[in-house]
């Protein structure tokens, strides 16, 4: 039993690291594409946007919207093998992500929020979605088992790093903007590749609670 155990955790372990890996490749490849479309056009050329991480219907933004829904994917397969509704949560979560940004949801509530500081609206919507999510989430682990607690935690543990990047750098990137220009660029795009990391990560995380969901014996994470 014992064995079998080791096995299960050693192959989700590998299918994990072998994930991230390959789309912590693609992210780097995406970010040198970025750096040398700025360096080769310039920050205002049309001819660099489809190739900046920063930008609106980019290929990388693209790139994001793939994982997040390959990781939505991924987490319904995993609501089916076990049939349980708890991992639909984060699923639709990262519906709800996708559909965010190609429709920029976040910031027409913004503007709705603080008319006067689009940027300061966006950010009290965002920590007010964190804590909705954080309330459903609390919610639903009391009747979750230990398999769902732990697959939660972690991609809990994921998201919240994407907040950091998606939330708290944009708001840097927004007072570097206002104050130190100069440096916006370059804190924009650690945001952006930081959040395109974070999303490689749950991509990961999903793929290795799949693994492991679909072993006969569902082992602790």
């Amino acid at each position: 039993m014992e064995a079998g155990l080791g096995a299960i955790k050693s192959t989700a372990s590998a299918a994990w690291s072998a994930c991230f890996l390959l789309l912590s490749v693609l992210s780097v490849n995406a970010l040198a594409w970025h750096i040398w479309a700025l360096d080769r056009f310039g920050p205002e050329s049309e001819k660099a946007r489809v190739l900046r991480i920063d930008m609106d219907n980019s290929y990388s933004e693209m790139f994001e919207y793939a994982m997040l829904l390959a990781a939505a994917v991924t987490m319904i397969f995993i609501a089916l093998r076990r049939r349980t509704a708890v991992i639909l949560l984060p699923a639709i979560l990262c519906g709800y992500l996708v559909f965010d940004n190609a429709f920029q949801l976040h910031e027409s509530a913004g503007r709705m929020l603080y008319p006067e500081h689009a940027r300061a609206g966006e950010i009290i919507f965002a920590a007010l979605m964190i804590v909705t999510a954080i309330g459903i989430g609390w919610r639903v682990l009391r009747n979750a088992d230990i398999f769902d607690r732990q697959a939660l935690f972690g991609i809990a543990l994921v998201m919240l790093a994407f907040s950091f990047f998606a939330v708290g750098v944009d708001a840097i990137h927004s007072i570097v903007a206002a104050y130190w220009p100069r440096y916006a660029l370059f804190v924009g795009g650690i945001e952006d590749f930081g959040e395109m990391l974070a999303i490689a990560l749950l991509v990961a995380v999903a793929v290795q609670l799949l693994q492991l969901a679909t072993s006969k014996t569902n082992a602790r994470i």
